[in-house]
């Protein structure tokens, strides 16, 4: 831990013995000052964040667990891969904050700025009501069926959608994910090393587990070892780049979220052969 965490918590008066034990839970943190902390590792089920300021906060991968944050400010903040999931956010700024696969759901967010906010691959909930999401990049973002921005009032001027928002559910819903009984291995094609395990593809994007963090944004050049019973060859030849990444809480390893880069007919040909040879344990996307 940073020594500049650890002088910011004891200056709001959180005890070494807690500060220690990464164990904010159930604190009354309501109003405090806690721009540029480093909280990643801590635990914070329950704490009381209203009208806390966590400006440029570290953030990654937090488990928010039911924490109160109305009207703080998370402007700025890295929140990549967190959990806000049945949190209270409502009123809070999350204005420029990096949410790239932050999942929201069942967390109530009304009247939250999220206006230049990057919500790449993030999992969205349905307690966005009048909320502000102007210039915010929401591409690759999952929404719930049937989900309508504007029934919600909220404002989307500027925003980055995959698709337009008023076909977006419809086709998150038909995007199929099939999810593979072998995991298949995945190449780094420019340093021939072994990068993880290929889980789940679809035509526009797949997931990997590897055993390293996979820097968010980064483009690979990758050869999928196929099945032998593929018709294309041996190899499944891709340039992806990485749009989230969380931790399996269950072991060291990691989970990547990659879009694929301008895919071929060939390509999408190989994963529809795919996705019909796997098509009897297939999903629906919600990664």
């Amino acid at each position: 831990m940073d020594g500049f965490t650890s002088e910011k918590l004891l200056q709001n008066g959180i005890s070494e013995e807690r500060i220690n034990e990464k164990n904010l839970s159930e604190i009354d943190l309501s109003h405090r000052i806690l721009s540029g902390i480093d909280l990643r590792g801590f635990t914070i089920t329950k704490v009381n964040l209203e009208h806390a300021d966590l400006t440029a906060a570290d953030l990654r991968f937090l488990q928010f667990g039911t924490a109160n944050c109305v009207g703080a400010s998370f402007i700025g903040a890295d929140l990549r891969g967190a959990n806000l999931s049945f949190g209270y956010f409502n009123n809070s700024d999350f204005r420029g904050a990096d949410l790239r696969g932050a999942i929201l759901v069942d967390s109530l967010c009304s009247e939250s700025n999220f206006s230049g906010a990057d919500l790449r691959g993030a999992t969205l909930g349905t307690g966005h009501y009048d909320s502000d999401f102007r210039g915010a990049d929401l591409r690759g973002a999952v929404l719930p069926p049937d989900y309508d921005f504007e029934q919600i009032n909220c404002d989307m001027r500027g925003a980055l959608l995959t698709v337009p928002k008023d076909e977006m559910a419809k086709n998150m819903r038909k995007l199929e994910r099939i999810q593979l009984s072998d995991q298949l291995p995945v190449i780094n094609k420019e340093t021939q090393q072994h990068m993880g395990s290929l889980i789940d593809i679809n035509a526009h994007g797949l997931k990997i587990m590897s055993q390293f963090e996979t820097n968010l944004g980064s483009v690979y050049k990758i050869n999928i070892i196929l099945p032998g019973e593929c018709i294309y060859g041996e190899t499944l030849e891709l340039n992806i780049k990485s749009i989230w990444c969380n931790p399996d809480h269950d072991s060291s390893n990691f989970f990547t979220g990659f879009e694929i880069q301008n895919p071929t007919k060939t390509v999408t040909d190989i994963i529809d052969k795919l996705i019909k040879n796997y098509r009897s344990r297939r999903i629906e996307i919600t990664d």
